[in-house]
């Protein structure tokens, strides 16, 4: 089976190289062609001057050339177009030896071994192959033929008499030989050259395809399981909401976990759309459904949605109104998602009481909507990568909201389907300005557009979809909060997570069995536990500022904390994680995601460990 398939594969390498020598011999014959077509007829300014009873003669034997030329100029397109190999090699070849022919005729009607006209003949053998693709063989035959052409011109002249004439006749001769043996070897190293130049190029378009291949099938995957996952996740979303709207027959507790859970479910719900929408537009299969939109009323009632994300920062969010007539041709749901995007992100990294603006105008050739935010900014050293997929800017040390780098990437492309661009404009500690250009060109989006009454989507749950869209996560990382200890009684255990639902979730579990603090910061964990002296410390592993990690080393560098125990919390499963994790000094390690009595049992180990171990050194102090 394997050498089946290498004869195959040979095969049809051999059968691309075929082609690929034909258009390389196509290309070089055309080129020595118009050479010839020109240089030719140029010649007759030589004659004129070396034989000037020969210029007549001499001017219709080249034009006889230039029509020869020409033939072979019409039968090379024809087998061009058929792919005839063959042919195009037996045009090559009779190319190179009308040219040599021409020219040792012209060597016999003068001088013979004398002539000057012996040095065109390795002018063209040299010329030629440079420019044509020859194999060895074509190569030697050529030089060959040429060859025995010159000694025939000399031979058969009158004036072949004389010393001067044979000793010139034998000197030319050498030469002409010298020059076919190094025509030769360098037909053969450029041959094998080109072959071996041709099979990696070849090969590399087979690592290519097989790329693209699994590139597509990664799309379709995904593609696939997005559209399978928004199924559950909308059937999860319904009976939670409705759960939540009895919130008052609900134990407080149980609705808080509703809450949870809601919340969570439209952020997964998001992150899914959004992937989704990428995988259509990298598939080409994004159809838009535009039509007029009033820009006003459009924006406004995009920001009056997400208003409430921003109390919590005490964040002022409006509209500077712009001229009511202004319209653009757009998808309204595309568009919502691009605006709901920009909102969002300037939502997250603006610092309390800041303020975002969102504006419009409109000229006749495009509609313009800006966001702008007093927010933490953007590095220039970031700007240009923004819009790149799963690109996170890294460099401001402000910018500590983590997220997956898919927003903007979508917004743009969302954009670039529409016909329009995004810009941005930013500078650090002062704020950013994102621009959204749509065309205003109705003629040429016209075939694109429906009407109004056709609009809606086919979706059952396009109210989830919609709200996911709004969805946000308030990390809390700029509000300078202090966090209540929660539960009244047992051991003190610290929780650092600068997510709030995961956070507020291991509290939760935790809290009626031990005293809680907790943290969004991890650079708060040393003070709180030189503070409250917890038994056990939880720390996650992917906090802003400083990672659990750093943190636990440090920790354990304190002589007086010998006896704390500290869990890392994280999404990382591979091996060296886990060995990391104990070579910074800590005593357990848990894997999101976790069950409830998973955290409570290892929390408890940890805890009586740290009893027991306290035990053993009092007894031994004893």
């Amino acid at each position: 089976m394997t050498a089946d398939r290498t004869i195959a594969d040979t095969e049809s390498l051999l059968a691309d190289y075929c082609g690929y020598d034909c258009r390389l011999r196509v290309r070089g014959l055309v080129a020595t062609i118009i050479i010839a077509l020109v240089g030719m007829p140029s010649g007759i300014v030589l004659d004129y001057f070396v034989y000037p009873e020969m210029v007549w003669k001499f001017l219709g034997l080249r034009l006889a050339v230039d029509a020869i030329l020409l033939g072979i100029a019409g039968v090379l397109l024809f087998a061009s177009r058929r792919g005839l190999l063959t042919l195009v090699r037996i045009l090559g070849v009779f190319t190179a030896l009308v040219i040599n022919f021409s020219f040792c005729l012209m060597i016999f009607l003068t001088d013979g071994a004398v002539s000057p006209y012996y040095a065109a003949v390795n002018l063209i053998i040299t010329g030629m192959a440079v420019l044509l693709p020859w194999t060895v063989m074509e190569t030697t035959l050529i030089c060959t033929a040429s060859l025995l052409f010159y000694a025939v011109a000399c031979v058969a002249n009158p004036n072949f008499s004389g010393l001067s004439s044979h000793s010139l006749f034998a000197f030319n001769t050498f030469f002409i030989v010298i020059t076919t043996v190094v025509c030769v070897g360098i037909t053969f190293f450029l041959s094998r050259s080109r072959f071996e130049e041709f099979r990696l190029r070849h090969q590399l378009d087979e690592k290519n395809r097989e790329l693209l291949d699994l590139d597509r099938a990664k799309t379709r995957f995904f593609s696939n399981i997005s559209h399978e996952l928004r199924t559950p996740l909308t059937l999860i979303l319904g009976p939670v909401e409705t759960l939540l709207n009895r919130g008052e027959q609900l134990d407080a507790r149980v609705h808080e976990g509703l809450i949870l859970v809601h919340r969570n479910a439209l952020r997964l719900l998001k992150l899914i759309n959004d992937l989704l929408d990428l995988m259509r537009l990298e598939q080409g299969a994004e159809v838009l459904r535009k039509r007029q939109l009033s820009l006003g009323s459009f924006l406004r009632g995009i920001v009056d949605s997400v208003k409430h994300l921003g109390l919590s920062k005490q964040l002022k969010i409006r509209v500077e109104n712009g001229d009511e007539n202004d319209e653009v041709l757009a998808d309204p749901a595309r568009l919502e998602k691009v605006v709901l995007n920009l909102l969002t992100n300037a939502i997250k990294y603006t610092p309390v009481s800041g303020s975002i603006t969102v504006r419009w105008r409109c000229s006749p050739e495009e509609g313009v909507i800006e966001v702008s935010d007093t927010g933490v900014g953007i590095p220039a050293s970031d700007l240009t990568q923004i819009f790149d997929r799963f690109h996170q800017v890294k460099s401001n040390p402000a910018n500590q909201v983590q997220g997956v780098g898919i927003g903007l990437a979508l917004a743009r492309d969302l954009v670039t389907e529409h016909g329009g661009r995004i810009d941005v404009e930013s500078v650090v500690g002062k704020g950013s300005t994102f621009r959204v250009v749509l065309p205003r060109d109705r003629e040429s989006t016209a075939e694109a557009a429906v009407p109004q009454e056709e609009q809606g989507s086919e979706e059952p749950f396009e109210k989830a979809f919609r709200s996911a869209d709004r969805t946000w996560r308030n990390t809390g990382e700029d509000s300078g909060e202090v966090l209540p200890v929660v539960g009244e009684s047992g051991e003190v255990v610290l929780v650092a997570d600068d997510e709030s639902d995961m956070l507020q979730y291991v509290v939760s579990l935790l809290s009626p069995d031990h005293r809680v603090v907790q943290t969004r910061n991890g650079a708060n964990v040393p003070a709180l536990v030189e503070r409250h002296h917890p038994r056990v410390v939880l720390l996650d592993w992917m906090m802003p500022g400083r990672d659990g990690l750093s943190i636990c080393k440090d920790l354990r560098a304190m002589p007086a904390l010998a006896d704390l125990k500290i869990m890392l919390l994280t999404a990382r499963i591979d091996e060296k994680s886990k060995l990391d994790a104990l070579a910074a000094g800590a005593d357990d390690f848990l894997t999101k995601p976790f069950s409830s009595a998973e955290v409570r049992t290892r929390v408890s180990n940890l805890l009586r460990s740290a009893r027991l171990q306290k035990e053993a050194s009092s007894a031994e102090f004893v």
